[in-house]
C-alpha cells in the first residue's frame, strides 16, 4: 500500500515536470548544445533546471529500488506456523472440524503469499518440527493435508514446550513471522518466560473453535468420545488463553488470516523501504521548489 501511494505521488511529480520541460523544449535543446558542443548559449538552462531534471530521475530510480526492495523482503520472509494437534482439535463446532479449519487457514495463507518460506511445528503434550523451512509449496500442502491428531501419540496440550521448540527454530532460521493456531485448551499453566523467548517476531494468534463447546469425534467410529461415566466429552475453546499468549509477545489475535496483509507480515523488515520513502519525500520537496523557481523566472522574464 505504501508503494502504491509513493508511485502515485512520483507519477504526478514526474508528469508535471515532463510537461514543464516539453513546454520549454527550446531552452532544453540549447542546453544540450551547450553540453555537447561546448559553445556558449544565451538560452541555457540554469543550474536549478538541471537539479530539477536530475531529481526526477533520482526519484524514479528510487521508486524502482523501493519496489524491488519490498519484493525481496517479502520473498526472504520466513513464516513459522504453530499448529495445535491435540485431541480437542477433532471437535466439530458449528463451523466444522477445528483441525480442518486450521489447516484450511494455513493453506489459504500459503496460496496468498507463495513467495515466502514456510515451516510448521505441530504440538500437543510435546512438539515436533513437522515441516522444516521450505519453498516447496506443493510438498508443504501435501504434508499439511495428511496431518491428523491420531498421527501423534503425545496427547494433551503443553504450550510451554511448543514455544520452547519454536524459539529454537527462530534462533537458527531468522524467522520473522509466527502464526499460532489453537483452541486454547491446555493441561499446563503458561510459562511467560518461555513464551517471551519469541519476542521480536511478528506474532499472530488465532483461536480455533467455539467457547460454547463441542463433541470430540472419533474418526474411526464417527461417534463422540465419551468419558469414564459414558458421557460425551465436551471441549470448549479458550480465546482468553490465546489472547494472553499474544499479549506476552505484544502480538495480535486475529479472527482469520484474511485480517492479515503483506504489510503486516513484513513490518519489521521495511527499514530500508522506509528510508527510501523519506528520501523520496525530500526529493519531491526539492522538485516542487525548483518548479516554483521556474515559474517565478518565466513570470519575470521579458521574453
Amino acid at each position: 500500500m505504501i508503494n502504491e501511494y509513493l508511485y502515485i505521488i512520483v507519477s504526478i511529480i514526474s508528469l508535471s515536470l515532463l510537461v514543464f520541460f516539453i513546454n520549454n523544449y527550446r531552452n532544453a535543446q540549447n542546453s544540450l548544445r551547450l553540453v555537447f558542443n561546448s559553445k556558449k548559449s544565451k538560452n541555457k538552462l540554469s543550474f536549478f533546471d538541471m537539479i530539477s531534471f536530475l531529481s526526477v530521475m533520482f526519484v524514479i530510480i528510487l521508486l524502482s529500488i523501493s519496489i524491488q526492495s519490498e519484493n525481496q523482503t517479502n520473498s526472504s520472509s520466513k513464516v513459522l506456523f504453530m499448529l495445535d494437534v491435540s485431541k480437542s482439535m477433532d471437535a466439530i463446532d458449528d463451523s466444522g472440524s477445528r483441525l480442518e479449519i486450521a489447516k484450511m487457514n494455513i493453506s489459504e495463507l500459503l496460496k496468498k503469499y507463495p513467495q515466502m518460506e514456510y515451516a510448521l511445528i505441530c504440538f500437543a503434550d510435546k512438539s515436533v518440527v513437522q515441516i522444516p523451512f521450505t519453498r516447496d509449496f506443493s510438498s508443504f500442502i501435501n504434508i499439511l493435508n495428511s496431518i491428523e491428531t491420531d498421527n501423534y501419540s503425545f496427547q494433551g496440550t503443553n504450550f510451554n514446550l511448543a514455544f520452547q521448540q519454536a524459539a529454537k527454530v527462530i534462533d537458527t532460521n531468522n524467522t520473522t513471522i509466527v502464526y499460532f493456531l489453537s483452541d486454547g485448551e491446555s493441561n499446563e499453566s503458561l510459562n511467560p518466560g518461555l513464551i517471551s523467548k519469541l519476542k521480536g517476531v511478528n506474532f499472530f494468534a488465532q483461536t480455533i473453535g467455539s467457547p460454547k463447546g463441542a463433541n470430540i469425534i472419533d474418526k474411526t467410529t464417527n461417534t463422540a468420545l465419551i468419558d469414564e461415566f459414558s458421557k460425551p466429552i465436551i471441549t470448549k475453546s479458550n480465546p482468553e488463553q490465546v489472547q494472553r499468549i499474544a499479549g506476552y509477545l505484544s502480538g495480535k489475535t486475529i479472527n482469520s488470516f484474511a485480517d492479515v496483509n503483506i504489510n503486516n507480515l513484513t513490518i519489521q523488515q521495511n527499514d530500508f523501504l522506509t528510508q527510501n520513502i523519506y528520501l523520496a519525500i525530500s526529493l519531491a520537496i526539492l522538485i516542487f521548489v525548483q518548479i516554483y523557481r521556474h515559474i517565478s523566472f518565466f513570470q519575470k522574464s521579458p521574453y
